[in-house]
């Protein structure tokens, strides 16, 4: 068994769990398997699923995904399956990856009821209604309609389904949600047996999900894929845990003992003819079915989606689950792996592109647990390109002048382009409204024709792309063409839910009649503003400006897509979601990669534009915006302000930089997680001490050997308290002071951004030897006890110069909703 690239670990999928329209179990897919092609592949239907079992609280129900009830009850089943209780799975080491691609219900739901709000106010007016009135009864009947909650921001986000899991199973590892579109399972399988294999994580809780969340989502599935494929689409959600099969033992279902991607050849799993039983189970191939058996499994070649349909992005779980599912019950009496006699599976699989990936099953064997092996230090990772476009900035330069500069980057916000009519309200209470009156954001793309569809994260990412790459040669030398491009980012781009909110239209276009007659409108005048509001409804391009590429340019994953032409690369293409530990999650996984061979160069982006109106008015609706400025760690603190950003990191390990002979501008030597919370909003210290634990359990010096760290600092008063306390925790009782950044004071939250922007401040302190002031506008608040924990909180600049004797290190924090904790350490390039 080859196993891993470099590691030689070998993977063991030791549950599993399914629901498809077609096949409401596992003992119902197996029942299907081999049966030829399923009579109506469709839709999920209502959850089967108790939310009270989930601890989801009754007044939030409506606020979560659909997806969400079944994914919960998946990973039960399939963490029951993998021992959980018996505790053959490891809880503190468990990660959490959530597969998905082309949004979830709630998130189109939220943003139509927020931009009906804009299309009906001309309406009012013409009608000869008072707006204000007319307004807030307006707001009022679509909450009412859309049955909104002051939980939708949180619910609706694809990365609370993987943390609310964590929480409810009180798996600790990490948890985050993928996207790369129909190779999003590829991908997750890729980041949890590349966790796996170097130590990171004992056991991989996979999950996926697609749903028609919307008709949009059909009609850019029937422009991207064969007809073919799209014929026998349908929804469906499915989980598996992964192990290493050292520790697996007679638990182990299968072992995944060799896989390659972007490659045509054989599986080297795959047995000669004439040695055994073969069974090829094809994902989205279509291929002569030789060997069929009537009533049973095929020998020779099976088609995935004739069991439960074509998924789209959960295809190649879909694949992998019928392939563990034949190779355990297929291959029931043949014990020892590498049994020549036994069945052996194989999963072969194409993308839209045609990249091709393999992926090879072997018999479980039988005997107890082996015990893992050490893990080995993880190999330091050089940086060796930085770009940074935040709030009205549009290089690095303007981004260290800023943060050198005695104010912050907050302005007004811009009437028309904000809805300051339609969505303002001083009261924090009111409805579908938002009670900021200024933020740090940046410019709308201008001049490219598809700009109305592509998220100002886009052009952001674009730019800070082009600063990262400028002056690296490309393209490196050889071997280094295995690239991997990560994003950060919301998974569903602010154009894709605003195209889909036209499918809501009838909807709101009833609601608003029902309003207007109730506001005394006279019929003629209610027939002649519905169909102005259908008209601005409908107003603006449509994903077909795009063509066959929409489901790609409208994605997050596209940001990757467009950041590896810049590159000039054929490139694996990714984009995560770990609400605002995003960009920290992807630079984890890249580390990953990079560091077990997967790739050798890598870039990272965190990109998020959250100053735009329908954010504004979901965090107001949870009351996370702070009533002035955020003010971390002042007297003053009581929420966050937000800030639009993007942020680029290019890295290779640091032999390979040596080798081409690429100086590193500063070198990361860990990176660690811990999801643990109190609720789902509310920060747990517990959490954020492992995470850091972990970090330096990876590294050859302690807390002492850090001078600087870049903290979350979101300015609120449970967050800031926590943090503190943290690190204290670690970092606390120290011989010489910590200073401590905190630069969302002058640039906002940046929300998937925030984390590399910390990040890339803390490699401009390196290479400029100073650590810049921080910008607080309001005392410091004395129940932290700074001083007692010997923090400096930077009210000035500090100089940081470089010294022969010792190594000038670092950190940063980052943390998301539901309790996604990372904290990454560096330190300076002596090279």
């Amino acid at each position: 068994m080859s196993g891993h690239p470099r590691t030689g670990a070998v993977l063991a999928i030791t549950g599993l769990a399914c629901r498809y329209p077609q096949a409401a179990d596992v003992e119902a897919l197996w029942q299907r398997m081999g049966r030829g092609p399923a009579a109506s592949p469709g839709r999920l239907g209502p959850s089967p699923v108790d939310p009270g079992g989930f601890g989801i609280p009754p007044i939030y129900r409506n606020s979560i995904n659909a997806v969400q009830l079944d994914l919960m009850a998946l990973a039960g089943e399939a963490l029951a399956m993998a021992g959980i209780e018996a505790d053959a799975v490891a809880r503190e080491h468990t990660d959490v990856i959530f597969c998905n691609a082309l949004g979830m219900n709630r998130q189109y739901e939220n943003y139509a009821r927020i931009a009906a709000v804009e299309w009906a106010e001309p309406c009012w007016e013409s009608a000869g209604i008072e707006p204000g009135r007319a307004r807030a009864a307006w707001k009022r009947t679509l909450d009412e309609t859309f049955q909104a909650t002051t939980h939708d921001k949180i619910g609706e986000m694809a990365s609370s389904i993987p943390a609310r899991v964590a929480a409810h199973f009180r798996l600790r590892g990490r948890a985050f949600a993928l996207e790369a579109q129909e190779r999003s399972g590829l991908e997750g399988l890729l980041a949890a047996a590349d966790a796996i294999a170097l130590g990171q994580a004992r056991s991989v809780l996979l999950l996926g999900a697609q749903c028609l969340a919307s008709p949009l989502v059909e009609r850019l599935l029937r422009a991207c894929l064969p007809a073919s494929l799209m014929s026998a689409f349908s929804e469906g959600a499915c989980a598996l845990v992964l192990q290493d099969a050292a520790t697996a033992g007679a638990r182990a279902m299968a072992l995944i003992d060799d896989f390659g991607v972007d490659c045509g050849q054989a599986p080297a799993g795959e047995p000669p003819a004439g040695t055994g039983r073969r069974l090829l189970v094809l994902d989205g191939i279509e291929a002569p079915r030789s060997g069929m058996e009537a009533g049973a499994v095929p020998v020779d070649c099976l088609l995935a989606h004739d069991a439960c349909g074509y998924g789209f992005s959960m295809q190649v779980l879909s694949a992998l689950l019928q392939a563990a599912l034949a190779q355990h019950r297929g291959g029931a009496g043949h014990a020892q792996a590498g049994d020549a006699t036994g069945l052996r599976v194989a999963v072969r699989g194409e993308a839209l592109d045609g990249r091709r990936y393999h992926i090879a099953l072997a018999p479980a064997p039988a005997g107890a647990p082996a015990g893992l092996p050490d893990a080995e230090p993880p190999a330091p990772v050089a940086v060796l390109g930085i770009g940074a476009r935040f709030g009205g900035g549009q290089d690095k330069e303007d981004y260290w002048r800023a943060l050198q500069s005695p104010t912050h980057c907050f302005r007004p916000l811009a009437p028309e382009r904000h809805g300051s009519a339609a969505y303002y309200d001083e009261d924090p209470r009111a409805p579908l409204s938002y009670y900021i009156g200024a933020a740090s954001y940046c410019e709308p793309l201008r001049g490219d024709p598809a700009a109305a569809l592509r998220d100002d994260a886009f052009g952001m990412a674009l730019a800070a792309g082009r600063e990262a790459l400028d002056g690296l040669p490309l393209p490196l030398p050889a071997g280094a063409d295995e690239v991997l491009v990560v994003t950060a980012s919301n998974l569903t781009p602010s154009p894709l839910r605003r195209l889909a909110a036209r499918d809501a239209l009838p909807r709101i276009e009833a609601a608003f009649v029902t309003v207007a007659r109730r506001l005394g409108m006279a019929e003629p005048a209610v027939r002649a503003a519905a169909a102005r509001l259908r008209e601005r409804g409908q107003g603006g391009p449509e994903a077909a400006d795009l063509g066959g590429d929409a489901c790609r340019q409208l994605s997050a994953s596209g940001i990757s897509r467009e950041l590896a032409r810049l590159a000039g690369a054929s490139a694996r293409c990714v984009a995560v979601e770990a609400a605002c530990a995003g960009s920290l999650a992807a630079l984890d996984l890249a580390l990953n990669s990079l560091r077990s061979g997967r790739c050798r160069l890598a870039v990272v982006a965190g990109a998020e534009t959250p100053v735009n109106v329908a954010d504004l008015v979901l965090c107001a609706s949870q009351r996370m915006l702070s009533s002035g400025l955020i003010a971390s760690f002042t007297q003053a603190a009581d929420g966050f302000t937000p800030g639009d950003g993007a942020g680029v990191l290019v890295l290779a390990t640091a032999d390979d930089a040596a080798g081409w002979g690429v100086p590193a501008l500063a070198r990361i030597r860990a990176s660690a997680s811990c999801t643990q919370s109190r609720s789902m909003v509310a920060p747990n210290p517990d959490g954020q001490v492992k995470a850091m634990q972990r970090a330096f359990g990876q590294v050859d010096f302690g807390p002492d050997a850090i001078d600087f760290v870049e903290t979350h600092g979101t300015g609120t008063l449970i967050g800031d308290e926590v943090e503190i306390a943290s690190l204290a925790a670690v970092y606390g009782q120290r011989a010489r002071p910590l200073h401590l950044g905190a630069l969302k004071s002058r640039f906002g939250h940046c929300f998937a951004a925030a984390g590399i922007a910390g990040l890339i401040k803390t490699v401009l302190a390196l290479r400029a030897q100073a650590i810049p002031a921080n910008y607080f506008g309001a005392p410091l608040k004395a129940e932290l006890r700074l001083a007692a924990s010997r923090f400096d909180p930077l009210e000035r600049g500090a100089p940081w110069p470089a010294a022969e004797a010792r190594t000038r290190r670092a950190a940063v924090n980052a943390f998301g909703t539901g309790g996604v904790n990372y904290h990454v350490l560096l330190e300076e390039s002596r090279g």
